[in-house]
């Protein structure tokens, strides 16, 4: 039996790569803890962090062939971390926890501010190509705090069309970033 004790995280995903599940139940046995942590720290839900910790690697062994992971730790953190909104914003999760969702992309910022700085320029470039209307609606109420109401005073537009406007940004970047972090690359 191989012992993998030794083995870094990237010959562990070289291993996954390869189907080779004992490398795969290291690196789980390796980061199940700290996932574990840092869902409950946000959640304070046991079922629902285990599940969503199960969840992050059972995603990483079924797509195992076609993920690019140069640094399984920060990964697997951020993996785990959009999992957890994910649950938030489904609303498997308590409204008091949209405060603890705060929290965490201000832990982000002092744990992996390089991380931090890759998505905010993520988002910002997913901004960026937004309709102008799109992106000072998203702006306004995400970066100046206004109400929907107020926007549309401030745009003279309506407020269903603030509405429509966010859920269609908010859409795109679920999807943009949700499909930048399954595609970590060397």
């Amino acid at each position: 039996m191989t012992s993998y004790a030794q083995n870094t995280d990237h010959d562990l995903m070289l291993g996954i790569k390869a189907n080779d599940a004992a490398a795969f139940t290291a690196l789980f046995n390796r980061h199940y803890r700290n996932l574990y942590l840092t869902a409950l720290n946000i959640l304070r839900r046991d079922d629902v962090s285990r599940d969503l910790v199960q969840d992050v690697f059972t995603q990483l062994w079924v797509r195992r062939h076609e993920l690019e992971i140069a640094y399984p730790n920060a990964w697997l953190q951020q993996a785990i971390r959009f999992q957890v909104f994910k649950a938030i914003r489904d609303q498997k999760i308590d409204e008091r926890f949209y405060d603890r969702l705060m929290e965490t992309s201000s832990e982000l910022l002092d744990e992996q501010p390089l991380l931090f700085k890759e998505l905010d320029g993520l988002v910002r470039e997913i901004l960026a190509s937004l309709p102008a209307d799109a992106r000072r609606i998203f702006l306004l109420s995400r970066e100046e705090k206004l109400p929907y109401r107020e926007i549309a005073v401030k745009m003279e537009i309506s407020v269903k069309t603030v509405e429509k406007k966010m859920t269609a940004t908010l859409k795109v970047l679920r999807t943009r970033l949700r499909d930048a972090m399954f595609t970590i690359v060397p």
